[in-house]
C-alpha cells in the first residue's frame, strides 16, 4: 500500500539525516525540524490506517530524535482507534528508544488504565522521569480521582529542584490526604508554609493545612491559619467556604447553614462546595421530631470532619426511626459515608435499602450501580445505570448515566 511506502520513505529519511548532520553540524537544527515534520506525518498516516508496527518505528524516530516522551503520547493519544489502542502498548513496549517507559505510561493515564500505570510506574521506579511527563500523569490522574497515581506522579516531582517541586508540592499534598497518608501531608504542607514560597502557593498550603486541622478537631488552629489569607486574594473565597464549613460543624444551626451556602455560591468548583450546598439542603428538610434533628446534625458534623463511619451510624439510626419526605436523603448520605468509610459492603446495604421513586431516585441507581461497579460487579452495575435511562430519561442525571455505559 502507498502509505506504507510513505512511513517506511520517513524512516529512510530520518536515518539518512542522521548521517548528514554528523558530516555538517551548521545544518543539524533545521535538518532536525524537518526530519521530525515527516516523522510525525508518517505517525500519522500509520495510526489513520491502523499500522501498528508502522506507528512504533514512527514513535521510535521520534524519541531518539529528541522529541520529548510527552509530545509523542499526546500526538498519538488522540488518534488511537480501539484497536490500536489496544494493540500499541504492547509493541511499543519492545522497543529500545529512550522515553519509551514514560510514553507507555502517559498513554495509560490517558485511557484511564490505572492498573497499567500501577505496574508500569512500580517497574520503573529508578528511571528519572521528565518533569513534563510526571506533571501529565499527576494531573490526568487528579482529574479522574485516582489519588494514588496522583501521588506517585507527584511525589517524583517534588523530588527535583525548582520550580516543578514548588508547584507539585499543594496536589501532592492534597492526594495524600485522599490517601489518608495526613502525616506525610501536614509535614510536607508545615514545610511550604515555613519555607518563603509565593503568595499563592502558601495560601494554597494554608487552605489544606487548615482542612486537616478541622479533620484533627483544631478547630481554632484551622480559623487562625485560615484568617492570614489577606482579603482580595483568590483564595480567600476558598478560605471563607472552609471557614464556614468549620463553624457549621461546630454548632450545626439553620442560619449557618444559610451562610454556608452563600459561601459555596462564591467558590462552586471547591471540593467542599458540593458538601455545603448538601448539608444547607439537608438542614431546610430535617425533621420535625427533635430527637431526629439532633442526630442528624451531629452526624452531618461528624461528616463534615472525616468520621464517616460514625456519621453514617448516626444516620442509618435517624432514618429508620420514623419516615419522614427527606428520609431517602439521609439514606444517600448514609451511603456515601459507608464508602468513604472504606466499608464497601455496608454501602451496598444502604445503597439497597433506599427505593428509587421519585427526583431522587437516579441519583439512587446511579450510586448503586457506581458501588456495584467498584466491587467488580460490572454487569449488575450497568443494569442500574440502564434502569436510569429507562425510568428517568428526562432526568440531569440521565447524562451520568450514559456516561458510565460508555467506560
Amino acid at each position: 500500500m502507498r502509505y506504507r511506502s510513505l512511513v517506511r520513505s520517513a524512516i529512510i529519511v530520518w536515518l539518512a539525516g542522521g548521517t548528514i548532520v554528523a558530516a555538517g553540524a551548521q545544518r543539524a537544527e533545521p535538518l532536525r525540524l524537518a526530519e521530525v515534520d515527516v516523522l510525525r506525518q508518517a505517525l500519522n498516516t500509520a495510526l489513520q490506517h491502523d499500522d501498528v508496527g508502522a506507528a512504533v518505528e514512527a514513535m521510535e524516530a521520534l524519541l531518539l530524535r529528541g522529541v520529548e516522551p510527552s509530545n509523542v503520547a499526546l500526538s498519538v493519544q488522540s488518534r488511537l482507534s480501539p484497536r490500536t489502542s489496544a494493540a500499541l502498548p504492547a509493541a511499543l513496549a519492545a522497543g529500545r528508544a529512550p522515553g519509551i517507559p514514560e510514553v507507555l505510561l502517559l498513554l495509560a493515564a490517558g485511557r484511564d488504565d490505572w492498573a497499567a500505570v500501577d505496574s508500569l510506574s512500580g517497574g520503573i521506579v529508578a528511571r528519572p522521569f521528565s518533569a513534563a511527563a510526571l506533571q501529565s500523569v499527576g494531573a490526568q490522574a487528579s482529574e479522574e480521582g485516582n489519588p494514588k497515581a496522583a501521588a506517585w506522579a507527584y511525589e517524583r516531582l517534588v523530588a527535583m529542584d525548582g520550580e516543578w517541586a514548588r508547584h507539585a508540592a499543594i496536589p501532592l499534598a492534597d492526594a495524600l490526604m485522599q490517601l489518608g497518608r495526613t502525616e506525610e501531608a501536614a509535614g510536607l504542607l508545615d514545610s511550604v508554609l515555613a519555607a518563603r514560597t509565593p503568595d499563592p502557593i502558601r495560601h494554597r498550603a494554608s487552605v489544606l493545612r487548615a482542612r486537616l486541622f478541622m479533620q484533627q478537631g483544631s478547630d481554632d488552629d484551622a480559623l487562625a491559619i485560615l484568617d492570614r489569607i489577606p482579603r482580595g486574594r483568590p483564595e480567600r473565597a476558598d478560605a471563607e467556604l472552609l471557614a464556614a464549613l468549620i463553624r457549621f460543624a461546630q454548632e450545626g444551626t439553620e442560619s449557618l447553614a444559610t451562610v454556608l451556602e452563600a459561601s459555596a455560591r462564591l467558590r462552586p468548583n471547591l471540593p467542599e462546595a458540593n458538601d455545603a450546598y448538601d448539608a444547607a439542603r439537608l438542614v431546610q428538610q430535617l425533621p420535625t421530631a427533635e430527637g431526629q434533628r439532633k442526630r442528624i446534625l451531629e452526624s452531618l458534623r461528624l461528616e463534615l470532619r472525616g468520621r464517616h463511619a460514625s456519621a453514617a451510624e448516626g444516620y442509618r439510626d435517624a432514618r429508620r426511626e420514623d419516615a419522614w419526605p427527606g428520609a431517602i436523603r439521609i439514606g444517600i448520605r448514609e451511603a456515601r459515608c459507608w464508602e468513604r468509610a472504606g466499608m464497601p459492603d455496608r454501602a451496598l446495604e444502604a445503597w439497597h435499602d433506599l427505593e428509587v421513586n421519585g427526583e431522587d431516585g437516579p441519583v439512587v441507581l446511579i450510586g448503586r450501580g457506581d458501588c456495584l461497579a467498584a466491587g467488580g460487579m460490572a454487569d449488575s452495575a450497568r443494569v442500574c445505570y440502564t434502569a436510569v435511562l429507562e425510568r428517568f430519561p428526562a432526568s440531569p442525571h440521565a447524562g451520568r448515566a450514559r456516561n458510565r455505559l460508555l467506560q
